[in-house]
């Protein structure tokens, strides 16, 4: 029973055998950003009028990232600005659920995605900036606005 415990639980906290995050659970993680994000003016953009585009590193990205750590980009119109979202897959009462820590906004200068307005000071401009030369290498994935919906995560923010 533990055996199969442990060899499930990566397949349902991505719900791919890759490490890669199913797009069911990035609806739920996108939705979730939707409810919590928007009481705090951090509102998800979207692409195009019905479509979210988004980028994501799951798991330990450089010193101080947890194994459990979701980084989600959300981008705007023409993938020149966005909102870069650090959530975790925890689980609170018996239920998994996105807990939606820090997050900033992005903007596109000189030919690179930069931090716009971050958590922290200037050691996070920096480590957010490694951080997105890493997102640099990632495919972009469309969401239709249509398919993002409660899923099987619950949603807490951190605050």
């Amino acid at each position: 029973s533990l055996f199969f415990l442990v060899l499930f639980l990566p397949a349902t906290i991505c719900g791919k055998e890759n490490g890669g995050m199913s797009n069911e659970a990035l609806e739920n993680a996108v939705f979730c950003l939707q409810q919590k994000a928007t009481t705090i003016s951090y509102a998800p953009p979207k692409f195009t009028e019905h479509e979210y585009r988004l980028k994501y590193l799951i798991g330990v990205q450089q010193k101080g990232d947890q194994s459990n750590e979701l980084q989600l980009i959300v981008y705007g119109p023409s993938e020149k600005n966005g909102i870069l979202y650090q959530l975790y897959l925890e689980e609170r009462d018996h239920r998994p659920i996105f807990y939606i820590g820090e997050m900033g906004t992005l903007k596109w200068s000189g030919g690179n995605m930069i931090p716009d307005e971050m958590w922290g000071g200037v050691g996070t401009y920096y480590s957010v900036k490694r951080l997105l030369r890493k997102f640099s290498t990632e495919t972009a994935i469309t969401l239709k606005e249509g398919d993002v919906k409660e899923g099987m995560r619950g949603c807490v923010l951190q605050r």
